[in-house]
């Protein structure tokens, strides 16, 4: 996948060597029983030791070096001690006499004579290693550690700082050139929290109860508007802070097979604009009680039957495992094995307040000429139950009315029957709350704003609530019917007294609105402080990737994470299922986490936080380290696509296949005779490609891997 060292091939390497316990007897010679068998060797240098040990190892040809780099990268120098990363060095030769055993050793001597049986007699036996090293303990315990004169720290002073100066203007250079970052990327990283969130790829089968659902649980959700047509939805809530939790926790997430995007937009109006768009508004939001992070085990509250819920569940998401916690069955637990949140559909019941005898209608995707009026709506409703009074209050492109019924069972069949429906064929979406007034306390005035049914309601009721339908050609006729008493009636201009009783009484419902909403953001949600912590950080080089599946390895999260950016250093650590990822710049770490933050990778969904910087070093046998002195990162940044362009490509069917033993693909194109242009199913099976086969050699012929 990639050869993972800073520079091209070098008869001399650099050895990181960690993992190493105290007591081990680190030295030259030990370095070169290891090594010689791969070449001859002419000098060693041991030039730092602590948690991380570095040394100089020059064979005379260089083809020896990538030999026992190929076969010694990753390996141990003994049983479960000394972990080897290995680089080319960018020195010509180590320009230095014999010195100390504890740094320097010149076996250009020793190579004519020794080196051949030496060669032969090396293993990887773990009891030959062991014998081995008792016998070095011995000589290096005996040896006392002589001081270098000052010559001779010069000599390795200069040495090291000829080969610092030169990291300094590569990087230098690489700085200056740097990664070309995609304008996408930039506006992403750069733009500043709002309370407006837009969310893009939706799935043509997600409603905008559904999603309203989802992101409530992060916050009061005051607006929504979801565009079908555009696979996008604009999400306004209470808060700037709701908005940065949603989006923390959302973003990226696989959702009915299509990963969302989500990002701030500045504040505006949100209006539908399309007959298929869905508009929901929330006059006084309920959010939940307490905003706590994602999890796969949700807790489900006010169970009757158990078995038919269960089943429920079962249909609608992957279930794992079911847990009955109380001997009623009230109250159970889902297990998910990967983050399906559809359950969130079932929880709600999509109003704003209590059941009410009085409807709130919000009433969208009308046309300019359809004539809606009181006596359309009341043909429309009185199906459910005698109807007091009706009111229009407001007009637009979305239109608001009132309707009050006598009995509040009729007006919770109502809006059970209504809700999402259309008074016509493609004309009239209806939005339905329960209103929070106790009744609408108004005389009869004009047809275009309230109608008081008291006196019609025991005589014609009943005849019109059979009479109603939903069939359409019924409702065109009555439409029909509506427009030419509609058009035919002149619109009287209402006097000041009737406009003061309809002021007061939508004032009576504002100054209700901005009580509640007032005690509302005194009480507020409690915000669990893991998510505090988590939108409250600042960004650092560092990032912490947690949940990490036990199939992925370093090298593989190096290939995802350095496509963002160039990446420095990187610590898996395999027992913790999460690693460390340093980049070269705090912008690169900014992007890394945007584009992979609540990624699912290997059924695991990732979460990113940023980390404080610091010395990133292996604590256990297991920890896989990696390092990288003079970075290497992508040519462009861009934002991952379910489509990538592979180059390099010498077998096309066979390349083909391998993508297809590790990813999910659907289609695969030649586009020219060394490129390919494969498609996956989601952007997940595209990491896989890019975890697996980045720098992949096959057949002496580099894949490189760029995202369309």
């Amino acid at each position: 996948m990639n050869n993972y060292s800073r520079d091209p091939p070098s008869k001399i390497l650099l050895l990181v060597i960690t993992q190493l316990s105290p007591t081990f007897p680190l030295c030259n010679d030990l370095l070169f029983q290891q090594f010689t068998k791969y070449g001859d060797i002419k000098k060693i240098l041991i030039f730092e030791r602590g948690k991380a040990n570095k040394a100089f190892v020059e064979y005379y040809d260089v083809k020896h070096a990538i030999e026992a780099r190929k076969e010694k990268l990753g390996k141990y120098l003994a049983e479960g001690e000394g972990k080897l990363t290995i680089h080319f060095s960018r020195l010509k030769n180590l320009d230095l006499e014999v010195v100390d055993k504890s740094r320097g050793t010149n076996y250009t001597q020793a190579s004519s004579t020794n080196s051949e049986s030496m060669k032969h007699s090396n293993t990887d036996d773990p009891n030959v290693l062991r014998q081995q090293i008792e016998l070095f303990t011995r000589t290096f315990t005996q040896t006392s550690q002589r001081n270098l004169n000052s010559t001779r720290n010069d000599e390795i002073n200069n040495l090291l700082n000829s080969d610092s100066d030169d990291d300094i203007d590569i990087l230098k250079q690489q700085k200056q050139q740097g990664p070309q970052i995609n304008q996408d990327v930039k506006n992403m990283i750069t733009q500043k929290p709002s309370q407006i969130i837009q969310v893009t790829s939706i799935d043509d089968r997600v409603t905008a109860k559904m999603l309203y659902n989802i992101f409530n649980k992060f916050g009061n959700v005051e607006e929504l508007l979801l565009e079908k047509q555009m696979q996008r939805a604009f999400v306004r809530y209470q808060t700037i802070e709701f908005a940065q939790i949603g989006k923390e926790y959302l973003n990226n997430i696989q959702f009915f097979d299509q990963q969302w995007r989500i990002s701030y937009r500045p504040l505006q109006q949100l209006e539908p604009s399309t007959i298929s768009d869905e508009y929901m508004i929330y006059y006084n939001p309920n959010g939940p009680k307490v905003i706590v992070p994602l999890s796969k085990t949700i807790i489900l509250s006010g169970v009757t039957e158990a078995m038919e819920i269960s089943e429920m569940m079962r249909l609608v998401a992957k279930v794992t495992g079911l847990l009955f916690l109380y001997e009623k069955f009230q109250v159970f637990i889902v297990q998910y094995i990967s983050l399906k949140i559809q359950y969130l559909q079932f929880m709600n019941n999509y109003s704003r307040d209590p059941p009410s005898k009085i409807l709130l209608l919000v009433i969208t995707q009308l046309s300019p000429t359809f004539p809606l009026c009181n006596d359309l709506l009341f043909q429309q409703f009185t199906k459910y139950g005698d109807i007091k009074k009706i009111l229009i209050f407001e007009r637009g492109k979305a239109n608001k009315a009132f309707v009050e019924y006598y009995d509040v069972k009729h007006a919770i069949e109502a809006r059970k029957e209504k809700l999402g429906k259309y008074l016509a064929e493609g004309e009239g979406k209806l939005t339905i709350h329960f209103s929070r007034l106790k009744n609408l306390d108004l005389e009869v005035v004009d047809k275009s704003r309230g109608t008081n049914y008291t006196q019609a309601s025991s005589t014609n009721s009943e005849s019109m609530k059979h009479s109603n339908t939903d069939d359409p050609n019924v409702l065109r006729q009555q439409i029909e019917l509506f427009t030419r008493t509609f058009t035919q009636t002149s619109q009287r201009n209402l006097n000041s007294t009737r406009n003061d009783e309809i002021n007061n009484l939508l004032n009576s419902d504002s100054d209700d609105d901005i009580d509640i909403l007032k005690q509302q953001k005194q009480q507020g949600p409690q915000i669990n402080q893991d998510v505090k912590n988590m939108i409250t950080q600042k960004p650092s080089q560092i990032i912490q990737v947690t949940s990490i599946d036990d199939r992925v390895t370093a090298k593989m999260l190096y290939n995802i994470f350095n496509k963002f950016g160039n990446v420095e250093e990187l610590l898996l650590e395999k027992q913790m299922q999460r690693a460390f990822v340093r980049y070269q710049t705090i912008e690169f770490a900014q992007i890394g986490k945007e584009y992979l933050n609540n990624i699912q990778f290997f059924d695991q969904q990732w979460r990113i936080s940023y980390r404080p910087l610091q010395q990133l070093e292996p604590s256990t046998i297991s920890d896989e380290y990696m390092i990288y002195y003079n970075p290497n990162g992508p040519k462009v940044i861009v934002p991952l696509s379910k489509t990538i362009i592979l180059s390099g490509v010498t077998e096309a069917m066979e390349i083909s296949e391998m993508m297809r033993l590790v990813a999910k693909v659907t289609e695969i194109k030649i586009i020219s005779a060394d490129s390919l242009e494969i498609t996956m199913i989601n952007i997940s099976e595209t990491l896989k490609i890019i975890a697996v086969f980045s720098d992949y050699e096959y057949k002496n012929q580099k894949l490189i891997i760029s995202i369309k």
